[in-house]
C-alpha cells in the first residue's frame, strides 16, 4: 500500500507503510490519481485503492473531529 504524497514533473511520490518515498511515472498508474490517494502494486500494475482512500478520509476527519 502506498500513500499519493505529492506530484513532480512525471512523478508521483509515494509514502509506503515504513514511511520510504517512492517515485512513480504517473503513465504506470491507471486511474486519476491525487494527493492522498492509495494506491497498490498488483503484479507490476498500480491501482487507485478506492476504497482505502476514503476509508483513510473518514478516519482522518474523526480525528480531527475529536
Amino acid at each position: 500500500m502506498l500513500i499519493v504524497d505529492r506530484f513532480e514533473d512525471e512523478y508521483v511520490v509515494c509514502e509506503d507503510e515504513n514511511k520510504k518515498m517512492i517515485n512513480i511515472k504517473k503513465n504506470q498508474i491507471e486511474g486519476c490519481v491525487k494527493e492522498g490517494d492509495i494506491i497498490l502494486n498488483i503484479k507490476g500494475k498500480y491501482i487507485i485503492d478506492k476504497k482505502e482512500t476514503i476509508n483513510t478520509i473518514v478516519s482522518l476527519e474523526t480525528q480531527n473531529n475529536n
